[in-house]
């Protein structure tokens, strides 16, 4: 049989394809239309492009998926980045398609495109610059790969521990979606949340899991002004294709004005502004209460594997949380004081422990709990900050009296909604007024700390007036009869307390605004708490008490602890949420955890982790510690990633090669959590942290590292924090020269320098030496 005879059989045995690809109208460019045109027409019937599906002059997407969903395999060109194409081939993987994808490497931006979308790596592609590397590669073509069979993914018919929303924001983090996130999370409905903020980088078999499980996916769509908008509304298309072809309940929300693929066309609603997107999404959402459920008996036959030890955030399960919730100090201490500042690093348990206390207070009598949600940026879009506070003489009365507009505004609330939840036939005159008040004026109660400034720049602007004449007339309009409303409203009452809990205040802190007005924003709300109470005393009363407690993470508690004029009052009422020195608590969080998945007793435990692990003679849980930073999101996060590599190499106790994978996907996970900390206060960090790691195949002597460090940090003292701070968060080590000598800690350095400095003045010095943590060294940086 002759070469050109095997090629033609393999090309009629290769069964029909569906070509997507962005239109030469879009890219001006008609080299690869023409290049895959060419190809469908070398395969003649067994081809189908979507140009042939015009109708009329337009596109019926609904025709296009019955083309995919028809076809055998799927080919697609993402040389451009185009919705449509991404929306087809989310759907063509989710139909469980063998995927031909393209990409021409001559085309500027296309190979750096593909680099930006961290889902396309798990898929890869083929590289073209005409038709016949096309037939030379189609030939080729291997039809079982089927990137669904190869991730393992559960039938949506067996799917368990199944859960009503998955939400997936967009890069923006825009006021919209802070509000989206509270409205999901307040209400009945299960739901896990792709929060970026949290953790940036999620692995395809994360989402994949996550939309199999889910019956609602929601997709926020960033508007077309943002900065790589199209990179990230590509990656939410495919995620949109993908759900739509698992037969979820999919919708998409953006911004207005949006300009929307044709693939959107039933699946998209457009807002213009946050209070209508939620509202849109609420009226989308099924009306009825959904049940939720916990694992049955019956959950037991798939195993610890498949069940996994729960997620990372405790946002996504905050109904099951209280099940293995470990109290510790920092819990006690906050049900004990007036006053608190819970800090520490990303994934400590700041916001499990948000969850319980908020808990706790909602169930106290007679408390009225005010919780403070995220704030962000886009509230002061086209306002430039320091233009807000010009010509001010006392810029903390101003952010005083904003916290308190905002604080009076949600006790009020509170009120409000006690009031209708107690069925009465008649209110007294106290509780209409109550009514009367919040009805009229619902929309400004409503507002945060941001918007509150925003409303107030905008009335200035409006009237000619300065900020501060303008908060005079709002204390005299609004806030005065305010206070007065909720005063007369607790005038009979003989005890009540206030619970301010403030979490995520800090979402809003980005290197490109101004950190000191931040700083003094969080330190102002410290200061305004206590005058609450002062100022709704009454004599009459007995008692009323209020208690502030802020969560904060560790790099912006200390930049706002410099900037405090009474540091040490903030010390004395601040507490570091940390692990370090409580092992036996973190190990009885992934127990309890492990306890609760199995619906088995403590005295389990032993059997537990004889049954699923097989590491030798290496205790489990000794061995993962090892691994990992000393806190529950990364515990928990690598002991899912060896349950996943299990179970999807059919594993029935997980395996040292388990372990390796979830080594591999941690070290990635800490140096994204790495640099999502520090970026605000070192906006370089990423791009220092890439020549760093191409530079520690070996030990770099430690004037030479600071050297590396000045060229991107100039101010010498700067620096030297930048450093510490790298120390602190255990990416860096340092040894002696002979590495008999090993120092976690960057004061232990520079104390080891200067004593080797005195001691050996006519000899010669020992050398320090930068080493990266063992634990970073996996990390994979393009």
């Amino acid at each position: 049989m002759s070469k050109k005879k095997k090629k033609s059989e393999i090309k009629n045995n290769r069964g029909s394809f569906f070509f997507a690809y962005q239109s030469v109208e879009k890219t001006g460019n008609c080299d690869n239309v023409d290049a895959i045109n060419k190809l469908a027409k070398h395969l003649g019937d067994k081809a189908i492009t979507w140009e042939k599906m015009k109708i009329n002059g337009k596109i019926i997407n609904l025709q296009i998926l019955a083309a995919i969903e028809k076809a055998e395999s799927f080919a697609c060109d993402i040389t451009y980045l185009n919705a449509n194409v991404f929306f087809e081939l989310g759907y063509a993987i989710g139909k469980k398609k063998p995927l031909f994808i393209m990409l021409n490497p001559k085309v500027k931006e296309a190979k750096s495109n593909y680099e930006a979308i961290s889902i396309l790596k798990g898929i890869g592609y083929i590289e073209y610059n005409n038709t016949e590397d096309l037939k030379r590669n189609i030939s080729e073509f291997d039809t079982n790969h089927i990137l669904l069979n190869e991730l393992n993914l559960l039938s949506n018919n067996n799917c368990k521990n199944q859960i009503d929303i998955f939400y997936i924001k967009s890069n923006a983090n825009s006021q919209a979606e802070l509000d989206t996130i509270s409205f999901i999370k307040e209400s009945n409905y299960s739901q896990i949340c792709d929060d970026k903020s949290e953790i940036p980088y999620q692995p395809l078999d994360w989402y994949l899991d996550s939309l199999n499980r889910c019956k609602y996916l929601i997709i926020h769509l960033s508007s077309n002004d943002k900065i790589e908008a199209h990179i990230d509304c590509c990656v939410n298309s495919l995620y949109a294709g993908l759900g739509y072809a698992l037969n979820k309940k999919v919708l998409l929300v953006a911004p207005k004005p949006y300009f929307a693929p044709i693939d959107y066309n039933d699946i998209l609603i457009q807002y213009k502004s946050s209070e209508e997107c939620v509202k849109r999404i609420e009226n989308w959402l099924p009306r009825k209460k959904i049940k939720k459920t916990t694992p049955s008996q019956g959950d037991k036959e798939l195993n610890l594997l498949r069940l996994g030890i729960g997620y990372s955030l405790a946002e996504d399960e905050k109904d099951a949380l209280s099940s293995y919730f470990v109290e510790t100090y920092a819990y006690e201490a906050a049900l004990k004081n007036k006053k608190s500042i819970f800090y520490g690093r990303k994934g400590t348990g700041k916001t499990a422990l948000y969850i319980m206390l908020f808990n706790h207070f909602y169930n106290v009598k007679n408390t009225y709990l005010l919780g403070l949600k995220p704030e962000s940026t886009d509230l002061l879009d086209n306002i430039e900050v320091v233009k807000l506070f010009e010509g001010t003489i006392n810029k903390k009365s101003i952010l005083h009296a904003i916290w308190k507009y905002v604080l009076y505004s949600k006790l009020l609330i509170s009120i409000y909604e006690n009031i209708k939840d107690v069925k009465k036939c008649e209110y007294n005159s106290t509780e209409q007024g109550v009514i009367d008040y919040y009805m009229k004026n619902s929309e400004m109660l409503h507002l945060n700390f941001l918007g509150v400034i925003k409303r107030l720049y905008e009335v200035g602007i409006k009237d000619n007036l300065s900020l501060t004449v303008v908060i005079e007339k709002y204390n005299k309009d609004f806030l005065s009869q305010l206070i007065m409303l909720i005063k007369n409203y607790f005038g009979n009452t003989k005890y009540y307390n206030i619970a301010i809990l403030a979490d995520n205040l800090d979402k809003a802190w980005d290197s490109n605004s101004d950190l000191s007005l931040q700083s003094e924003m969080l330190l102002s709300l410290l200061e305004i708490s206590g005058k609450i109470t002062q100022e709704l005393f009454d004599k009459k009363k007995e008692k009323i008490e209020a208690c502030l407690i802020m969560f904060l993470r560790s790099d912006i508690y200390k930049f706002i602890l410099e900037k405090s004029r009474e540091p040490d009052k903030v010390t004395i009422i601040s507490n570091e949420v940390e692990w370090k020195s409580c092992r036996e608590l973190l190990k009885r969080v992934v127990e309890k955890r492990l306890l609760y998945i199995l619906e088995l007793t403590k005295e389990d435990i032993p059997a537990i982790w004889k049954e699923y692990f097989d590491f030798g003679k290496d205790n489990p849980f000794d061995k993962v510690e090892s691994a990992c930073l000393p806190r529950p999101r990364d515990i928990i996060f690598f002991f899912g990633k060896m349950f996943e590599s299990a179970c999807n190499n059919s594993h029935t106790k997980v395996e040292n090669n388990d372990f390796i994978y979830a080594y591999d996907s941690y070290t990635n996970f800490l140096y994204q959590n790495l640099v999502a900390e520090m970026s605000a206060e070192y906006p370089y960090i990423r791009d220092m942290i890439a020549e760093l790691h191409s530079k520690f195949t070996d030990l770099i002597e430690i004037n030479k590292f600071r050297r590396i460090v000045i060229k991107y940090e100039p101010d010498y003292k700067k620096s030297e924090l930048l450093i510490k701070e790298l120390f602190s968060n255990q990416y860096l080590l340092a040894v002696c020269e002979k590495k008999c000598e090993q120092y976690t800690d960057y004061d232990d350095v520079l104390l080891a320098e200067e004593t080797e400095k005195k001691a050996r003045k006519f000899f010669k010095r020992r050398v320090f030496h930068i080493s990266q943590h063992p634990r970073y060294s996996r990390i994979k940086i393009k």
